[in-house]
């Protein structure tokens, strides 16, 4: 696995964090836990999307 599969797997990982939280949260009835897992999974996403870019573009140049 190369360096930039890595750092991508990491924040696909992140993301998939946020989902068992948000679902634990929602079987547990815990609105607190569903919310932070919606948040940690946006973050996650958004980190995965921006190394995505950032690692194509760096391939390009």
């Amino acid at each position: 696995m190369t360096r930039e599969q890595k750092a991508l797997f990491q924040q696909l990982q992140l993301a998939g964090l946020g989902l068992v939280i948000g679902l634990v949260g929602f079987f547990l009835d815990h609105d607190e836990l569903v919310w932070i897992g919606l948040v940690v999974l946006a973050y996650g996403l958004i980190r995965t999307w921006f190394l995505a870019k950032i690692i194509q573009k760096a391939k390009d140049e």
